[in-house]
């Protein structure tokens, strides 16, 4: 929640849209129209999410770009994590 507030507080004019929770809550927002024409500016999401949903994230869009908090996770460039997130369509 804190990055949305963040986003909503310093980027008002921004459209974000939280991609988490139990599996029929993603599935109920990952079919949504809006999301699915990305009609959203931020796609905000957890590491756990993204991995559980790698296939939404990489074949559903070409983000602009990507923005990794906690990147020390990243560490590891053999992790599930990395090679996951190293499959995102994205020029930056």
């Amino acid at each position: 929640q804190n990055w949305a507030n963040e986003i909503k507080r310093f980027t008002p004019g921004l459209s974000v849209i939280k991609i988490h929770g139990g599996l029929s809550e993603r599935d109920r927002l990952m079919s949504r129209d809006d999301v699915m024409r990305g009609e959203f500016d931020v796609y905000l999401t957890t590491y756990d999410t993204y991995l559980s949903e790698e296939a939404f994230f990489t074949e559903s869009f070409l983000f602009n770009t990507v923005i990794i908090d906690e990147g020390h996770r990243l560490k590891n460039v053999n992790s599930k994590l990395c090679k996951g997130l190293a499959r995102l369509n994205s020029p930056y």
